[in-house]
């Protein structure tokens, strides 16, 4: 069986093709240089096309592309996409109920989304990470010196000013609405979804009435969902991401970003890195990893804390959900539920260095042993009939 991985202008993550590889298909990678968003009929024939040329039986992508479904659909062959963003825009289109999807979630509560725009078959799956790659990993002297230290976080503060410009242009009611979901969802991780919705009708409209270069929603998703993830989730993890950021300067705190203009007290922002090669090293050189949620994720584990695990690196992360179902908290994993919390426990554990490399360590077994990538991509196929 001949399967294709299909590589998107935006996202290119080889660890698909390994995963399937070690599960003895033959694969094929299309870098399609198509947007994962596109819905446009001359897309789906250029997928159509190479389906048909290269003799394809089934396509696996991360994430969903309508174009990529309808192209399937017309060749009669499974799509399976793995979808680790929440919310994902695409899944709001009418391409979800093409026959032919096998959709795979990381966050619950969104297969029922899924479902609820027309998924047949829409399932929960956790994230993983790529056991092999990582074990392959060679760290260096050089590497050793380059990216030591007691506490890092890898991201963006998703500082674009969209949120204050949005402030700026609304009645004085429709920002108090949302500045009062901000107020009570700030620095909260505790399993409620303290952002979805609350915003009324009266202030989506007014929200909806916005410049639309800037706030159109060219997709299908619902505007409480959209202006929750455009406004007020990204709001939040600025806010947030910032105070955190300034709160463990003082215990040598590093920060990788693609942010530009970072101006946090103690903070000197580090170039992006490589996610095949430079990434799992930093994860394995940092003392303390930290991982600081997205309020639109309201239930899943980021793909983050896996690669963390998946190198043996110890990992802070904010209380998830589905991070009490999959690991043993305090012994595989440390969560915080409040950024006091979180300071608490950094504070806490670069001080007590044998009881966090021992977490450290059942995390690595943890994630070797139930999320490798083989094994779950390998339970998918299975659950797709292939």
């Amino acid at each position: 069986m001949t399967v294709a991985v299909v590589y998107f202008k935006e996202l290119r993550k080889e660890d698909l093709v390994w995963a399937l590889l070690q599960a003895g298909f033959d694969v094929q990678i299309m870098d399609s240089e198509i947007s994962i968003y596109s819905t446009e009929k001359d897309d789906a024939l250029k997928f159509e096309q190479y389906i048909k040329e290269n003799q394809i039986d089934a396509v696996f992508t991360y994430d969903f592309c309508p174009a990529l479904s309808d192209g399937c659909s017309i060749c009669s062959i499974p799509y399976v996409s793995w979808v680790y963003d929440c919310p994902l825009q695409t899944l709001y289109e009418n391409s979800v109920s093409n026959d032919c999807n096998y959709i795979f979630s990381f966050d619950k509560k969104q297969v029922e989304t899924i479902r609820q725009c027309g998924g047949k078959h829409a399932y929960y799956q956790h994230l993983g990470t790529n056991v092999f790659r990582n074990s392959a990993i060679v760290i260096t002297d050089e590497d050793e010196k380059k990216y030591s230290c007691n506490v890092s976080f890898i991201g963006n503060l998703f500082s674009d000013g969209i949120y204050d410009l949005a402030g700026q242009v609304v009645d004085e009611a429709t920002k108090q609405e949302y500045q009062n979901i901000i107020d009570d969802a700030y620095g909260k991780w505790d399993g409620i979804d303290r952002i979805h919705g609350r915003l009324s009708e009266q202030a989506l409209d007014k929200l909806t009435d916005l410049d639309r270069g800037k706030f159109n929603d060219k997709f299908k998703m619902p505007l409480d969902d959209f202006f929750c993830s455009t406004l007020i989730s990204y709001k939040l993890a600025d806010l947030e991401r910032t105070d955190m950021l300034g709160r463990l300067a003082k215990y040598g705190m590093r920060f990788y970003t693609y942010e530009k203009n970072v101006n946090i007290s103690g903070i000197v922002p580090q170039p992006p890195l490589n996610y095949m090669d430079e990434l799992p090293k930093a994860y394995a050189l940092s003392k303390i990893n930290i991982n600081i949620t997205l309020h639109s994720i309201t239930s899943g584990i980021p793909l983050r804390v896996f690669d963390i695990m998946g190198v043996g690196g110890f990992v802070l992360s904010n209380y998830q959900p589905e991070i009490e179902e999959l690991f043993d908290i305090g012994k595989e994993i440390v969560v915080y539920r409040t950024l006091d919390e979180l300071e608490d426990k950094v504070q806490y554990y670069l001080s007590h260095d044998d009881e966090r490399r021992k977490i450290a360590l059942n995390g690595y077994f943890a994630v070797k042993e139930r999320f490798d990538n083989q094994k779950i991509v390998n339970d998918m196929l299975i659950e797709s009939c292939l």
